[in-house]
């Protein structure tokens, strides 16, 4: 998406805007029921929640409200609440660099966690992230981490064995 609003999106109007917000209202409502979160006495959200703690909060707040125009926010994020965590899972394995924009000067982007979390660490942040602050999304595990980390071809994680 970086290339579509350095590109696109960063120059619609406002009644560009207005355009779109019609179009999306007039679309029938989904009918998917949203999930139960994940509880917060659940393994992975405490163990997610201290991994959030020490590699995320810094950026994205300790409420998920990231920084204005700057570092998303993870609260009531429709990308959080999807049933496919592989989107997510590709920015935390890959890292994103923000679009350069004239409110986003910076270009902020989010460096790669393959070489620094395991695949047990990654899923417990992720379903921490995908349950906290209104989010309510199953819970993502080794497996799929693992699943993406060779699909994606993305780094190793430094520490060694993938089970720690």
């Amino acid at each position: 998406m970086t290339e579509a609003v350095e590109n696109s999106t960063q120059y619609m109007t406002d009644d560009d805007l207005r355009a779109i917000a019609s179009y999306l209202q007039s679309l029938p409502a989904s009918s998917g029921v949203q999930p139960a979160p994940v509880a917060a006495s659940d393994t992975a959200m405490i163990v997610g929640k201290k991994v959030y703690e020490s590699q995320c909060n810094a950026c994205h707040v300790s409420n998920g409200s990231g920084i204005r125009k700057m570092i998303p926010t993870l609260a009531n994020n429709p990308q959080m609440n999807s049933a496919d965590p592989s989107s997510l899972l590709n920015v935390v394995l890959k890292g994103s660099q923000g679009p350069l924009t004239h409110t986003n000067p910076t270009a902020a982007g989010m460096p790669d966690f393959a070489w620094k979390l395991s695949d047990s660490n990654i899923p417990d942040v992720m379903t921490y992230t995908r349950n906290s602050w209104g989010n309510a999304a199953a819970p993502v595990t080794s497996d799929m981490v693992a699943k993406a980390r060779a699909d994606l071809q993305s780094k190793s994680w430094a520490g060694g064995s993938q089970s720690q």
